[in-house]
């Protein structure tokens, strides 16, 4: 009678080969932080009226505060998560008050508002 299966020997072997789980999830984190330290795609600027139209077609729900969420009143803007934001551009047309601004079309006094923008969600 054949026994099913495979050859331990190559099970051994392909278990060295194939990094953990951990491993994986800890690159990327790494990668990710690293890549998104040197390039934040949009920012929102103090001239936000959060009406909450670019959270509406938002597809990676990274701008906050939300109406439901705490701290919404309090907010005097709405911001970019510099982590969650793909580039899609999405937010830019929808913005009625011009406040959604890439890097590149910063001016020098807009400047502070990338690092605005990231503390919002250092927490």
């Amino acid at each position: 009678m054949m026994q099913s299966g495979h050859p331990s020997h190559l099970i051994r072997d392909i278990h060295h080969r194939i990094p953990s789980t951990a491993s994986v999830a800890s690159n990327y984190r790494d990668n990710r932080s690293r890549y998104r330290e040197n390039i934040m795609a949009y920012v929102i600027l103090d001239s936000c009226i959060k009406d909450s139209l670019c959270v509406d077609v938002c597809p990676t729900d990274c701008i906050h505060p939300k109406q439901d969420e705490p701290g919404f009143e309090a907010a005097t803007q709405m911001y970019v998560d510099p982590n969650g934001c793909i580039d899609c551009g999405a937010c830019v047309p929808v913005c009625t008050s011009d406040s959604i601004k890439t890097i590149d079309d910063l001016t020098d006094d807009q400047k502070p508002f990338v690092d605005k923008n990231a503390a919002f969600f250092a927490n």
